[in-house]
C-alpha cells in the first residue's frame, strides 16, 4: 500500500498503561519503516462506561473480550477514513496460534504414552498434592489424543460441564445443551485430513467464521467503518489450504511459510516476535478497578441474569477468582450477558 499509494497510509493502533499487553512498540516500528500517518487509541480502567453501549451494539450475546479495543480501534479509525483493512485470518489459515503448538506437543506426548502405562501414570497424577489444574489437564490429555483433545484444550479443560452445573439454574440448565460447544468442534472431524489441517478447518468455520468476522465487523460498523480482510480473499485461502501444513506450523514456529515469503519486507523484529492476540488487561481490571461495577450490576436484586444464573456462584466468581485468561472470560462473558438483557429488554 505504500508503495503504491500517493499519499501516505494512515495506520492505527491500540495501547494500554499496562506494558505487557501493549504492541504499541511494534506497532511504532512498522508505522516508521512504511512512513505511515500513524494514529494512536489508549484504552482506560474508564471504559466500563463503553460497555452497555458494546453489548447492545452486538444484537445477541458475545462473548469475545477483544470487542472492546476493536470497538475504541473503529472509533479512531472513523474519524479518518471509511475502509480500513485488518489481518484477520491470518493466524486461521497459516496456523499462527499457540494453542497449535500446545496441541501438537501433547498429542505427541500422549501417542508415545504406551496404552498399558496410561492407567498408572493417571494414578501417580491423582496422588495427594499432585492434583490440580494442570494436573487435571494432563489427566484429560492422556484420556483424549487426535482432534477431540484439540476440541477439549480449545475449550480450556476446566470442566465446562461440572462448571456450568453449578452457575445455570436448573431449569436454564435443564432448557439447553451444556455440551454445545464441544459437540459442535467434534462435528468438524474429517478423516482424510491431517490432525492439524482438520484444526485449522475447525478454526476457519467456527472461531474465526463465528467469532472473529462478526466481532469485527459490528464494532466497526457500528462507528461507520468498513473493515476489510485481505487474508480472507478466497484465492488465498484456497492457495493457504493446499499448503501443507508442515510448512505453516514447522517445529515450534507458526505461520512459517508466511514469515518466509515476507523476509526482507517486514523487520525480523515483526517477524519473529511472540505472539499475542488483540486483548487488554482483562484480569487486573475485573479484578481491581472493574470490581465494584461488576458486583453492582451482576450482585443486584434487580440483575435480569438472576433467571438463568445462580448468584452464589456469579459472587464466588467475582470475589475469588481462579487466575487465568479462561476464568476471566467467563466472568466477562456473564457480565456481557446480563448487559445485553437490560439493553433490549431492561424496559
Amino acid at each position: 500500500m505504500s508503495q503504491l499509494s500517493q499519499k501516505k497510509i494512515n495506520s492505527f493502533a491500540v495501547r494500554f498503561k499496562e506494558k505487557e499487553y501493549s504492541e504499541l512498540k511494534y506497532a511504532r516500528i512498522v508505522a516508521k519503516k512504511f512512513k505511515t500517518n500513524h494514529h494512536e487509541a489508549i484504552l482506560k480502567p474508564q471504559s466500563f462506561s463503553l460497555l452497555p453501549k458494546l453489548a447492545k451494539s452486538y444484537e445477541e450475546p458475545y462473548g469475545d473480550p477483544s470487542a472492546l479495543p476493536t470497538y475504541l480501534i473503529s472509533q479512531l479509525a472513523s474519524k479518518k477514513l471509511k475502509v480500513v483493512l485488518n489481518g484477520d485470518g491470518g493466524d486461521d489459515i497459516f496456523a499462527g496460534y499457540q494453542r497449535y503448538h500446545k496441541f501438537g506437543a501433547l498429542n505427541l506426548i500422549s501417542r508415545l504414552i504406551p496404552q498399558t502405562a496410561k492407567p498408572l501414570i493417571k494414578m501417580g497424577l491423582k496422588l495427594p498434592g499432585l492434583i490440580g489444574k494442570k494436573t487435571q489437564t494432563l489427566i484429560d490429555l492422556i484420556d483424549q489424543p487426535g482432534f477431540g483433545q484439540y476440541a477439549s484444550t480449545y475449550l480450556g479443560l476446566n470442566s465446562p460441564l461440572s462448571f456450568k452445573q453449578g452457575l445455570y439454574k436448573k431449569e436454564f440448565l435443564s432448557a439447553v445443551d451444556p455440551l454445545s460447544s464441544q459437540k459442535l468442534i467434534l462435528k468438524q472431524e474429517k478423516s482424510k485430513l491431517t490432525e492439524l489441517d482438520n484444526v485449522l478447518l475447525a478454526d476457519i468455520n467456527i472461531y474465526l467464521a463465528q467469532v472473529l468476522l462478526p466481532k469485527v465487523d459490528i464494532a466497526s460498523m457500528s462507528q461507520g467503518l468498513e473493515m476489510r480482510s485481505p487474508f480472507l480473499d478466497h484465492k488465498l485461502v484456497e492457495l493457504a489450504c493446499k499448503i501443507p501444513s508442515r510448512l505453516k506450523l514447522k517445529k515450534k514456529e507458526g505461520k512459517y511459510i508466511l514469515k518466509k515469503s515476507l523476509k526482507g519486507i517486514l523487520p525480523d523484529e515483526i517477524l519473529y516476535r511472540k505472539k499475542m492476540g488483540f486483548g487488554f488487561p482483562l484480569g487486573t481490571w475485573i479484578r481491581n478497578q472493574w470490581k465494584k461495577d461488576i458486583s453492582q450490576t451482576l450482585l443486584s436484586k434487580k440483575a435480569m441474569i438472576n433467571d438463568y444464573l445462580n448468584q452464589e456462584m456469579i459472587r464466588q466468581m467475582i470475589d475469588s477468582p481462579f487466575e487465568g485468561e479462561h476464568y476471566d472470560r467467563r466472568l466477562w462473558r456473564v457480565l456481557m450477558l446480563e448487559l445485553w438483557l437490560q439493553g433490549y429488554f431492561g424496559k
